[in-house]
């Protein structure tokens, strides 16, 4: 790739790592204002259940708002263009992480909820950007670019806990609070508008007039689970995806309360599964059905994730970072693959579509598994840490008795 073509794309492969590195920034933050004895000044008045459930509604607030706004944005910058939307994600994004920071210097519980509800909304950046990157591609240097994709993906995923924690941890730099990850992020994306302005010029801009749709993306989702070829991968998938809701949310919860980590320990150990995530996704996927068939490695894969979560849930400290890279790298593995079979069972003029339907079935499962946790927070965590290995071996089950015997495509 020209020097000149990557400078022109620098202000989409930064989208993508802000994008990737959102709810891994969140995490131990939030996790810190909420949950943690010292630090729960938002819900002080609140007993533990009660602050672990509010806890739960507001990450499933992002989820679900993203739902019904993903497809939404998408349809938009088909209308309008890619860098306009883009613009409308980046400020939303600031203004969302402007109102996270404001929320917790000042103990706000309403401004942390209209963040969550902006930023879920305004949340579609990454898939646009990507659809921008693609406008601009070619077959010399497709294969690079989406190359690129995945590293900077992966960056943000690996840096969005870490700056998380290093970022709040006061002890490292005094001024820091709870507050500066999420000023860092505004101020980011702020730049990033800049950016966006002067060195990317628009890649698409449809001749027609601005439609919007709100149910468009309960339509896709309705279209996807009545196609019989795919329904069964699309459950399986719902059931994954629950899971990995549950763990990857309220392991932060888990490690605070029953292991007592601290905020940066908390943010490293998320750090490390990124990493696993990363391996697994960038290099393990492609290579695991090389001997084995696709449906019995994602079986494998999800059988061992279910293993080393129930691991996590019934061992102690340093089992548990063992476990968040494993977990990290063959969840990743199971997601990827399972991405793989249902792309398999759609034509090439549907990719776009199948990959949409996916997209919704990953924010709604993962919305009504946070919202569901935290309603029921009264349970216990290691018991919420329990139905998310639960879920994950279900998921294993369903895909194992709906593809026995069939050849992977």
């Amino acid at each position: 790739m020209k020097s000149s073509h990557a400078l022109k794309l620098a202000p989409l492969f930064l989208i993508i790592t802000i994008d990737s590195m959102g709810m891994g920034l969140l995490i131990p933050s939030l996790t810190a204002i909420l949950i943690v004895p010292n630090h729960y000044n938002i819900a002080s008045h609140l007993l533990p259940a009660q602050r672990q459930e509010w806890y739960g509604i507001i990450m499933s607030i992002y989820m679900l708002c993203w739902f019904f706004s993903a497809s939404l944005l998408g349809d938009l910058s088909d209308q309008i263009g890619r860098k306009r939307v883009l613009a409308i994600c980046l400020i939303g994004a600031a203004a969302a992480y402007t109102l996270l920071g404001i929320a917790a210097a000042y103990n706000s519980l309403t401004l942390m909820i209209m963040s969550r509800i902006i930023g879920g909304f305004t949340a579609g950046s990454q898939a646009i950007a990507q659809a921008a990157i693609a406008d601009v591609s070619d077959e010399n240097n497709k294969a690079h670019c989406l190359g690129m994709i995945i590293m900077f993906s992966s960056l943000g995923f690996i840096a969005g806990p870490l700056l998380g924690g290093i970022l709040s941890y006061h002890h490292l730099v005094s001024w820091f609070s709870l507050s500066t990850p999420f000023y860092f992020a505004a101020v980011l994306s702020l730049i990033n508008i800049v950016l966006l302005y002067m060195l990317f010029k628009e890649t698409f801009v449809a001749p027609h007039t601005v439609h919007i749709d709100w149910t468009r993306s309960v339509k896709i989702l309705a279209t996807g689970f009545k196609r019989q070829s795919i329904r069964h991968i699309l459950i399986v998938f719902t059931l994954f995806m629950f899971s990995w809701g549950i763990y990857y949310c309220f392991i932060s919860v888990f490690l605070a309360t029953k292991l007592h980590f601290n905020n940066i320990q908390i943010a490293l150990l998320m750090a490390v599964m990124a990493v696993g995530f990363s391996i697994g996704s960038g290099f393990l996927a492609g290579r695991s059905t090389r001997y084995v068939s696709l449906n019995k490695s994602i079986v494998v894969c999800i059988v061992l994730s279910s293993l080393f979560i129930l691991g996590t849930a019934i061992g102690n400290g340093i089992l548990a970072w063992v476990f968040a890279f494993l977990i990290g790298t063959f969840l990743s593995i199971s997601y990827a693959l399972l991405l793989t079979l249902a792309s398999n069972q759609v034509t090439a003029n549907e990719q776009g579509w199948i990959m949409g339907v996916t997209s919704s079935v990953n924010a709604l499962a993962m919305g009504i598994s946070l919202l569901l946790s935290g309603i029921t927070a009264s349970i216990g965590i290691t018991d919420i840490m329990l139905i998310s290995a639960v879920f994950m071996l279900i998921s294993g089950a369903v895909c194992l008795l709906a593809y026995r015997g069939a050849v992977a495509s």
